[in-house]
């Protein structure tokens, strides 16, 4: 179905190069230090709200405008209390309309506040939740994680306790439950949510009747807009920076907030540690554009960097001198996704056969310069649950071509592009890639396996398009194979949103009764050794398929 290489690099198979050794960023100006930073991203966000955006550029930004209840430790991996006195205390439900499910109690800190100086309360996580369940809001690809949910209870002696009652087991529910808070006041000005009981966007019982809510209606209306997630008046959060600045395409700047609630705590929480004044996210989708401006001093962080470029800055003893450059293990890999929804790939023969023309070992020694690794599943190498037991599909070309003649794909018209029979239309191989402007190893991985597929009797067209264009047609399945990358969370992973049958937003259009029942079986079960040997068992299908 894709063809993956692990990252051993940095983000996106790529590198980091940690800021100037130096420190350009901490000029005299007169007594003063100057603490900003400008980062390098190599394409611009789609959206500023942490339930309505996708891109990886937007989740860089709103870390430092949103908080979380909870979030990981870099260095353990573990999760710490962010905007709340302690992980929350977990009960499990033995009895009870809810039994079987548990109840996790939360206490936001006494300090925490928003921009307007308002306490931050139960009401507005109840708010939050709200907005992910409205089946209007354009978040269908997180309200997934949040079914589980069954009420928000509300200490009467404490509007800053909580608890998230579950009804059902679910092995992300503590991280759904630290879900990400929203002002009432900017996001809902009118009130227009507040009088609609939580119990409404509960389960599927109420939704015909809030779509056909006029409120409902009215306030999905507004939180989609663009304006809301692009302007400084719209964009808040309880994070210590808020945005001053977005010029697509250029960049976005965050400002660090004067006296901010987090600032008194930051000793005790190290979660609420903000150091530079003002972050400058400088987007630049060409790398040697960007490499001139990393080492004229007009960007101090950068990441991303294609391996032949690193390779080159490892050469200069100027960039050594001058700059931090390090490699890390990433919690993401890159892929080459099929659209099953298309005829020509709908047989799993055909796809194993694109597997065996794409020389994924020259992938990783001539364009990754041995910074991967390849793999062979959706879960990542770190996990306890990868299946190291499937072996990587090897470069077989003329084991690709039987595959092709099995599926009944020839060349009868003596053109070069095989073709066949499909629904009563006769069909050429003929496919496009599609990958993202300014992404160059894609680029070059296209033109590897366009070469490869002509030798077999396929037709391959590589497309660029500009990051949010790609995501565009791929939500709208508008493409045959795709170049993209994903990262993971140290939490176990849900694959729900990807791989079942049911979920719209599943890119591939994969899912058949075994998967999915698996995919069920995953998400419920509690106990981490069973739960391992269903990955692994969902693995193996996907492999086959």
């Amino acid at each position: 179905m894709s063809i993956r290489m692990c990252s051993k690099v940095v983000l996106l198979l790529s590198v980091l190069v940690l800021g100037r050794c130096a420190d350009p960023t901490a000029t005299d100006t007169g007594g003063a230090v100057d603490k900003s930073v400008v980062v390098y991203v190599n394409r611009d966000a789609d959206r500023l709200n942490p339930w309505l955006s996708r891109s990886t550029t937007s989740r860089y930004v709103e870390q430092h405008i949103y908080t979380h209840l909870l979030g990981f430790n870099p260095q353990t991996l573990n999760y710490e209390p962010v905007i709340v006195v302690d992980l929350p205390e977990v009960t499990p439900i033995t009895d009870g309309p809810h039994r079987g499910g548990t109840r996790y109690s939360y206490e936001l800190l006494p300090e925490a506040t928003w921009d307007d100086g308002t306490p931050i309360t139960a009401q507005d996580y109840i708010f939050s939740l709200k907005a992910a369940l409205n089946p209007l809001v354009a978040a269908g690809n997180l309200r997934n994680y949040f079914t589980f949910i069954r009420d928000v209870e509300v200490d009467p002696d404490n509007d800053k306790r909580f608890t998230v009652v579950t009804g059902d087991r679910y092995i992300l529910s503590l991280n759904a439950t630290a879900l990400a808070l929203l002002p009432a006041q900017v996001y809902d000005p009118d009130g227009l949510m507040a009088d609609i009981p939580l119990a409404r966007f509960i389960g599927t019982d109420h939704i015909d009747e809030l779509k056909a809510s006029p409120a409902v209606r009215d306030f999905a209306e507004f939180f989609n807009s663009d304006s809301v997630s692009r302007s400084p008046q719209y964009v808040q959060g309880a994070g210590p920076y808020r945005l001053v600045e977005w010029v697509t395409g250029d960049r976005i700047v965050l400002e660090r907030k004067q006296d901010w609630w987090g600032d008194r705590l930051s000793d005790e929480y190290p979660q609420l540690i903000a150091n530079p004044d003002r972050i400058t996210y400088r987007i630049i989708t060409n790398e040697p554009t960007a490499i001139a401006q990393l080492k004229s001093g007009d960007i101090d962080v950068m990441s991303d960097i294609t391996p032949a470029t690193f390779d080159k800055l490892l050469q200069s003893k100027m960039m050594r001198d001058s700059f931090k450059l390090v490699t890390a293990p990433s919690l993401a890999y890159n892929f080459v996704g099929f659209n099953m929804r298309d005829p020509r790939l709908r047989d799993a023969r055909v796809r194993r056969a694109m597997a065996h023309l794409t020389d994924v070992s020259t992938i990783i020694s001539r364009l990754m310069y041995d910074m991967a690794e390849p793999i062979v599943g959706p879960f990542h190498p770190s996990k306890r649950y990868y299946n190291d037991t499937l072996a990587p599909i090897e470069y077989a070309p003329a084991r690709a071509i039987e595959l092709l003649e099995q599926a009944g794909w020839r060349d009868t018209d003596g053109d070069g592009v095989r073709d066949k029979v499909v629904d009563g239309e006769q069909v050429a191989m003929e496919l496009t890639y599609k990958y993202r402007t300014g992404a160059e190893v894609r680029r070059q991985i296209g033109e590897l396996m366009r070469a490869s597929f002509k030798q077999a009797g396929i037709a391959l067209e590589l497309i660029e398009l500009e990051s949010n264009k790609l995501s565009q047609e791929r939500r709208e399945g508008n493409f045959h194979l795709y170049s993209s990358m994903w990262t993971k969370q140290p939490a176990p992973d849900d694959p729900r949103q990807l791989w079942h049958s049911t979920m719209i937003a599943s890119d591939f259009g994969y899912g058949t009764p075994e998967t999915d029942a698996l995919i069920d079986d995953i998400r419920s079960e509690l106990d981490e050794t069973r739960r391992n040997d269903l990955y692994r068992q969902l693995q193996e299908i996907i492999y086959r398929d």
